[in-house]
């Protein structure tokens, strides 16, 4: 898939695991929700692209710092584009599974779960978890597909040109990630502020309506006088 393919995906999986996160209350108390979401989306989008740093140079997705001594690490150990060193479930995705050990279960142990220090690092490692798992799935449904461990690779599509990287199929799978992040948006954004609005309160007396109407009445009976 290509960068913007895998921009989108990044995007979508930020979105979704924040509504998990929140679902379930796994969200920093007494902070703002939309705070801690704008937490996530960097490392997501980072972590969106993250296995393609295995690209030569001149086709590399990021040229931050970080990425070009990632990039460079992974040329040291011979890895090229769509190699399992990046691509696989079995490096790859333990790689992602040793890091959430490491967060969810290495604070506990140190005595610091509840510091919020160990809180904000929680969001960005769920939100780069994210960002890869959504790489791997979406390069899932290529042409190419992915290594489950080195030799054995898997794909949810034919292995067929039409379903090749920049084709009309990846056309396809943009646009539907497209509508599901508006999906996800409207379910955390405009659900939420619909609700907030209906609990405003709009009460006005029988009194008030009551005056309002009096005057009317008088306004309306001078109105009468003059047209007699």
């Amino acid at each position: 898939m290509l960068g913007k393919t895998h921009h989108a995906g990044g995007t979508v999986a930020a979105l979704l695991a924040f509504e998990i996160m929140r679902s379930n209350g796994w969200l920093i108390p007494d902070c703002n929700e939309t705070i801690q979401l704008l937490m996530m989306y960097p490392f997501a989008s980072f972590g969106s692209i993250f296995p393609d740093l295995d690209q030569n140079d001149d086709a590399q997705p990021s040229k931050d710092p970080v990425a070009l001594a990632i990039h460079k690490v992974l040329r040291l150990t011979g890895a090229k584009h769509r190699s399992w060193q990046t691509h696989s479930l079995l490096f790859t995705g333990g790689f992602c599974f040793l890091l959430f050990a490491l967060v969810f279960f290495g604070n506990a142990f140190l005595g610091v779960t509840g510091a919020i220090d160990w809180a904000c690092l929680r969001l960005a490692s769920i939100g780069f978890i994210a960002g890869v798992l959504s790489h791997l799935i979406l390069d899932a449904f290529s042409m190419a597909g992915i290594h489950v461990w080195p030799g054995f690779k898997v794909r949810f599509v034919p292995k067929s040109s039409a379903f090749k990287t920049g084709g009309k199929w990846e056309t396809i799978v943009f646009y539907v990630l497209i509508v599901i992040l508006c999906l996800l948006i409207g379910k955390i954004f405009v659900i939420d502020i619909i609700n907030w609005v209906k609990t405003l309160s709009f009460d006005f007396s029988l009194k008030d309506l009551g005056i309002n109407f009096e005057i009317d009445n008088e306004i309306l009976k001078n109105l009468l006088r003059l047209n007699e």
